[in-house]
């Protein structure tokens, strides 16, 4: 059942929860972007110049294991296709690969799994 959200007008917009994804019950999903940099300096040192190139986005994602597709199928080197917002902040598209995958599960909980990946946007 999804969550009643009460706001008031300054927080008419804000988001709760998590985009449901295939194969795992989502607890956490983060999404950072970055780039690398380059700089050019004059003779003097200062800065006359500035470049981001390169631009990626490092994805994380854990949760229960539900299913044996979609997300619960992850593997290293593999590609991920997501539900949630992979769109914002300067890269878009392109192909998601994994980074890493782990599990955990114990005799008092649920089996989990966590994802890394990195979009590129020109793959």
């Amino acid at each position: 059942m999804a969550a009643t959200v009460i706001t008031s007008s300054t927080a008419a917009s804000v988001i709760f929860g998590a985009t449901a994804e295939t194969g795992i019950i989502l607890s956490s999903f983060s999404r950072s972007v970055q780039s690398q940099k380059a700089e050019l300096m004059d003779e003097d040192g200062d800065i006359v110049a500035v470049s981001h190139y390169g631009r990626t986005a490092t994805i994380s994602l854990t949760g229960a294991i539900n299913g044996s597709s979609g997300v619960a199928t992850a593997s290293i080197g593999g590609l991920l296709n997501l539900a949630s917002a992979t769109t914002e902040f300067g890269v878009t598209g392109g192909k998601i690969v994994v980074d890493s995958v782990s599990s955990e599960q114990g005799s008092d909980a649920f089996k989990t799994l966590s994802i890394e990946a990195t979009q590129y946007p020109s793959l």
